[in-house]
């Protein structure tokens, strides 16, 4: 099956604008529409890998629509300063790549893409996919058109535009002509919604209908339709989509070209735009060659002693700290070991809790190690510190003073790039870390670790975060992000952890008040639904329900899934105008979603001893 994807790109862009905190470049030049477009471009293409595919473009000029009616969009605010800017890096960007793209004097894109779908959807086994959130575009949507909003990831079909319209697409142009669309300024007929506007269509089969019949359609609704008579007519023709814009392209015009990776990487690393540059995560001449440290594992309290000697003796910039434990909780889980770094030659393993294996007690480490944490002269550093802290604080050990976490320095840095410790080693290092899947088996602890399989990780660890502080203060620094960094970034660690180990108090005995309440409500309600589909059956189950549903009570079918009818929440809402079994459903899953999520859900995250969450 041929796939062609149609994107408008101004669509792409303004939703981009908003969606997207403002980012800009070292030198200022705002960025993040280009950013989020950048993003969904290439996440489409990675995602559903066209083979044909062409950006559709607005013109600057004005065109018919405006002849025919001077106050079409007149309501349209200028965009906004930051995002003028950045409309031709946008077009930069897709002659970098290179994309297709089509426009035409008089035209907007939507008439582009009219036209296009209009000229192929007949080629043999082909599916075009309208990608926008415009509902304008929904009158093109047919058997083999869809139109896919790529920030829902929803791809609208025939029955979707019958939901949003209340009518077919054949019908969608009627609709608008009559309830018009104030985000254009086209009229419509005054005080003719949608649902008013469709229920005509539906009654008298097209607007021509409608009109004719003004005088015999009862009450004002007759009067405010022979009054918007030719408002209804001028908006037929605004909202109705060209589908005969002079564009001289074939079927092989619209084939996707391979992407010029070189250019696009060089148009990215010009934007600080990081994460989408490949073959090279960093230019190679900014990546450090790193000699591999040694991983040592301590032995027994007075190798313990000795180290923590030398670290004192060494002054170091910072220390590098990581733990090891079962579990991710940090409040509760057991404390495996511990690594650190304070050099690039050397890092370390303090093994605590492996089974059947020869651990340092906890107390000795406490002893020895703990004075280490509190020196207030050497700063401590990690990746992701805050689990950390939280951890070693149940083990009744405090770390201080806290100057650097590599992970919330590297999204600092590139807030929409990736920052786990293994990304990061090999984007700044090109090392290739241990992987924590790699070690510990899918019904293991990192206890079950052999202790010399367990320093190679977990000392690895601790040594990139040491190396990773200098690249990324130089980054920050460079971005005049420094301020930000220490003054907000990294002070809130030390609070949030402080705030995490405190807990919230819950009324557990409510939570079990809540229970016993909802239960017993679960209970009535599945009564009901039993009395109103005529038979007991599994509720939860969305086959037996579309049967009950659908089958055996008729009631209309909304929207189809590959399985079978839907009964989401937004299908049962529509049936619930017929019938009142789906009002009682979704009663029963709202009930059912709270016990289930929160009461429950809360319930199993309250700490025993402290009563907290």
């Amino acid at each position: 099956m041929k796939k062609l994807y149609l994107i408008d790109i101004s669509s792409f862009i303004f939703r981009a604008y908003y969606a997207i905190r403002p980012l800009t470049t070292k030198e200022g030049t705002p960025v993040n529409a280009v950013f989020g477009v950048v993003s969904m471009l290439t996440k489409l293409i990675d995602t559903h890998k066209p083979d044909h595919l062409i950006v559709c473009q607005d013109r600057p000029e004005k065109g018919f629509r405006h002849e025919l009616f001077p106050a079409y969009k007149a309501n349209r605010s200028a965009p906004p300063e930051d995002l003028v800017p950045q409309f031709d890096i946008i077009k930069e960007f897709i002659q970098t790549y290179p994309f297709k793209a089509l426009d035409h004097i008089g035209y907007e894109a939507d008439d582009i893409i009219a036209t296009l779908v209009e000229r192929f959807k007949k080629e043999p086994e082909i599916e075009i996919y309208i990608v926008s959130s415009d509902k304008d575009l929904m009158q093109l949507v047919d058997e083999n058109v869809f139109l896919y909003d790529t920030m829902k990831e929803k791809v609208f079909k025939k029955e979707d535009v019958a939901l949003k319209f209340g009518v077919g697409p054949e019908q969608v142009i009627a609709v608008q002509s009559l309830c018009g669309d104030p985000t254009d300024n086209i009229p419509g007929v005054s005080g003719v919604g949608l649902k008013t506007a469709a229920k005509l269509i539906n009654q008298y089969g097209s607007l021509e209908a409608v009109l004719e019949s003004a005088t015999q359609i009862k009450g004002k609704l007759g009067e405010k339709i022979t009054a918007g008579r030719d408002a209804a007519l001028i908006s037929r023709k605004l909202v109705t989509l060209d589908t005969h814009v002079p564009l001289h392209i074939e079927w092989a015009d619209l084939k996707i070209t391979q992407a010029d990776q070189k250019a696009l990487n060089a148009f990215y690393a010009n934007l600080d735009f990081k994460r989408f540059i490949m073959g090279e995560v960093v230019p190679e001449e900014k990546k450090q060659e790193i000699t591999k440290a040694a991983f040592i594992t301590i032995k027994n309290r007075e190798h313990l002693e000795e180290i923590v000697n030398n670290i004192i003796e060494a002054k170091p910039k910072y220390l590098s700290l990581d733990t090891e434990t079962t579990t991710l909780d940090a409040h509760t889980t057991t404390l495996v070991g511990m690594s650190f770094c304070y050099e690039h030659e050397n890092a370390y393993y303090i093994p605590i809790a492996h089974k059947d294996a020869e651990n340092l007690c906890l107390q000795d480490v406490q002893a020895v190690f703990c004075p280490l944490l509190i020196n207030e002269k050497i700063p401590k550093v990690g990746q992701n510190i805050k689990f950390d802290l939280n951890v070693l604080k149940q083990n009744n050990i405090d770390v201080s003073p806290v100057l650097h976490d590599t992970l919330v320095a590297s999204y600092l840095s590139d807030p929409e790039g990736q920052h786990n410790l293994d990304f990061l080693a090999d984007k700044y290092f090109g090392i290739t870390t241990i992987k924590f899947k790699d070690l510990v088996g899918k019904e293991q602890t990192f206890a079950e670790v052999p202790i010399e399989k367990a320093s190679e990780y977990a000392a690895e660890d601790a040594w990139v975060a040491f190396l990773l502080v200098a690249p990324l203060m130089k980054e920050l620094e460079e971005q005049n992000l420094l301020s930000i960094y220490h003054e907000i970034e990294m002070p809130l660690v030390g609070i949030l952890a402080a705030m995490e180990q405190k807990g919230v108090l819950v009324n557990d005995a409510f939570l079990e008040e809540l229970d016993v309440e909802f239960s017993s409500r679960l209970k009535i309600y599945e009564q009901e639904i039993y009395e109103l589909a005529g038979e007991e059956f599994n509720i939860n189950s969305p086959k037996q329900l579309s049967v009950i549903l659908f089958e055996k009570m008729g009631l209309s079918t909304v929207k189809k899934t590959k399985t079978g009818y839907s009964t989401d929440v937004e299908v049962l809402t529509e049936l619930a105008r017929e019938h009142a079994l789906p009002k009682t459903l979704l009663a029963y899953r709202t009930l059912a979603k709270l016990l289930s999520t929160y009461v429950i859900g809360l319930k199993k995250l309250i700490n025993d001893e402290t009563k907290r969450v």
